[in-house]
């Protein structure tokens, strides 16, 4: 749960009744002897670049952590419809709070039930069956840091009819959450942010030496937020996108491709947001008629509407081929082209000179994005002259990204 936050979902008290745990609401506060149902899915991992295509500010559940298609989540017994496309996974913020009665969880033997869906348990969230009078419900909050904004509004209106025998409720519900960067809190910013890795002072495996500790400022290595650029094929970046000298910083071996300060792409930030920018909308309309005391007639109507949007880690691409009329290459770059070492590289002696550019993950890439123009054209060239070019991705060999005879490609 996000911290300094008081979600807007119940509280709950649980016991045991027949081997199933059911929790029932309570009006005590979270840090009370009573537990809080929250998603096991939820917040900072439906955010950024941790949540699948289409988890964005879903709150789902997973027992036991076998995956989100393995808890079961029913209403009132029955199945509901699911939150993520090509999932049976429910997103909880889809049942209305004011409406919930209580909710049995059942972690044992549920599969033999309810087949493979019900693997790591089954959840059934009861709703109340006689809900009458007028209920409002309205809360707000900020995180310590004064961003973060969360709002949630809660309307539910409900009246038994027929002596009582049938009963009808409605329930709207709206929450908003504002989204919240990975570079809005400090103690995840560099130089403060630190991640472990391999004790440098201790390649060798010293047992009286600590395997792995903290250093800060990692980045990944060979790469730029404007770009890595090699002019002599050497497989090590001499130039950043904009024409500045190339500092490889201080290389973590055995860490998995990290360095430490210099020009590279940092850690910290890459991976977007702490949580989603949320915008939620439910209406929820229940009813039953007990026609006798054997039949039942019951419906439900429902309508959520949810908008989310999170910034996740940018997009890259490896071993760009450049020539130097790339008018938005800096002279810089221009002039340390080697001549021949790209058709040395590429092994073909009609290859121009040029340069490649390594990983370039940041959407602002001096060369990538002032190159688009030149790219075009080429393109336009090529299919012009009937002429069709192919280019092979790199394969990974001993920690390094090296190409398997690509061919040119030119922007």
């Amino acid at each position: 749960m996000r911290p300094g936050y008081s979600r807007h979902g119940p509280s709950v008290r649980a016991s045991s009744v027949g081997g199933v745990c059911r929790v029932s609401p309570s009006s005590s506060p979270a840090s009370s002897t009573g537990a809080q149902l929250v998603g096991s899915t939820t917040g900072d991992l439906t955010a950024g670049s941790n949540p699948d295509f289409g988890e964005a500010g879903l709150n789902l559940l997973d027992l036991r952590h076998l995956g989100v298609d393995r808890t079961l989540v029913l209403v009132d017994g029955r199945r509901h419809v699911s939150g993520l496309a090509g999932s049976a996974a429910v997103d909880i913020d889809s049942i209305p709070t004011d409406l919930l009665e209580s909710v049995d969880v059942l972690t044992g033997g549920a599969s033999a039930v309810y087949g493979a869906d019900g693997v790591s348990g089954v959840v059934n969230f009861r709703l109340k069956k006689n809900f009458e009078g007028i209920s409002f419900r309205g809360q707000t909050g900020v995180s310590g840091e004064g961003d973060g904004n969360n709002t949630f509004v809660a309307l539910t209106a409900g009246m038994n009819f027929a002596d009582d025998r049938g009963n009808f409720a409605l329930a709207y519900e709206y929450s908003a959450d504002d989204r919240v960067d990975e570079l809005d809190r400090d103690y995840l910013r560099p130089p403060r942010a630190s991640y472990l890795y391999q004790n440098q002072d201790d390649l060798d495996d010293d047992p009286n030496v600590p395997d792995l500790v903290p250093y800060n400022d990692g980045r990944y290595a060979d790469s730029s937020p404007t770009g890595a650029v090699d002019v002599d094929f050497d497989y090590a970046s001499d130039f950043e996108g904009n024409g500045a000298v190339y500092d490889r910083g201080f290389l973590l071996e055995n860490s998995g491709g990290y360095t430490q300060g210099g020009s590279s792409t940092p850690v910290d930030g890459y991976q977007g947001d702490l949580f989603p920018d949320l915008d939620k909308h439910l209406v929820n309309l229940v009813g039953h008629f007990d026609v006798s005391d054997s039949l039942t007639i019951s419906g439900e109507a429902k309508y959520v509407r949810s908008h989310a949007m999170s910034v996740a880690q940018p997009s890259y691409d490896f071993y760009l081929f450049m020539t130097p009329d790339n008018p938005y290459m800096p002279q810089a770059i221009r002039d340390a082209i080697v001549p021949g070492a790209a058709a040395a590289w590429f092994e073909d002696d009609s290859v121009p000179d040029g340069v490649i550019v390594f990983p370039v993950p940041q959407a602002v890439a001096w060369l990538v994005i002032g190159g688009v123009l030149a790219m075009c054209c080429a393109l336009l060239t090529l299919v012009s002259a009937g002429r069709a070019t192919r280019r092979r991705m790199p394969v990974r060999r001993a920690g390094r990204f090296r190409p398997t005879q690509p061919q040119p490609q030119q922007l």
